[in-house]
């Protein structure tokens, strides 16, 4: 009885798992504020590399 319910759980939690899974756009581009940041990032900060604008201007905003 117990064997049958475990292998209950774990195959509702497969199908959960394998349903939520399918509706993940794998592949898509999301990275509208990464692009901004690397195209725009220099010239908005005046930073002397990417990473230091980035860090001290665009994300010190968030905190």
């Amino acid at each position: 009885m117990r064997a049958a319910v475990s292998f209950a759980v774990l195959s509702l939690i497969a199908v959960g798992l394998a349903l939520s899974l399918g509706h993940v756009p794998f592949g898509i581009d999301r990275m509208e504020v990464g692009r901004y940041y690397l195209t725009h990032g220099l010239a908005d900060t005046g930073a002397a590399n990417l990473v230091t604008g980035v860090v001290l201007n665009y994300r010190a905003l968030d905190t």
